[in-house]
């Protein structure tokens, strides 16, 4: 982690940010055509349902709510509709995706308040 971020410069009561550098990982499909650019995706170890298992100690939930840039061709600057996206029925996923209750845990609650020093 590097302190502080944006040439140290305050937020209001918030304050400064740090700027935290780290490496993710994150589970993938290999089967799906989208991660066929991944470089040797077919040689990573698999799960018994056939995914690339990520780390959960380094997942925590979130979304891009209020789901801006609706419309990909359009630059970043032009306002376009809001996705229609259920985020209840996202997060209803969350247990087919991690069926495990406490890798679920450490994704909602241990990750994020090591992360932002809740703990």
């Amino acid at each position: 982690m590097e302190s502080p971020a944006f040439e140290g410069r305050t937020f209001g009561a918030v304050g400064t940010y740090d700027k935290i550098i780290a490496r993710a990982t994150i589970g993938v499909a290999p089967d799906n055509p989208h991660n066929a650019i991944i470089v040797d995706v077919d040689r990573a170890p698999r799960d018994p349902q056939g995914l690339i298992e990520a780390n959960p100690e380094r997942i925590v939930w979130g979304t891009d709510w209020p789901h801006p840039n609706s419309i990909p061709a359009k630059p970043i600057t032009e306002v376009t509709p809001l996705f229609q996206i259920a985020d209840g029925h996202l997060l209803n996923q969350l247990p087919v995706w991690a069926q495990d209750a406490a890798v679920r845990t450490k994704i909602l609650v241990d990750n994020p308040a090591r992360l932002y020093g809740f703990a």
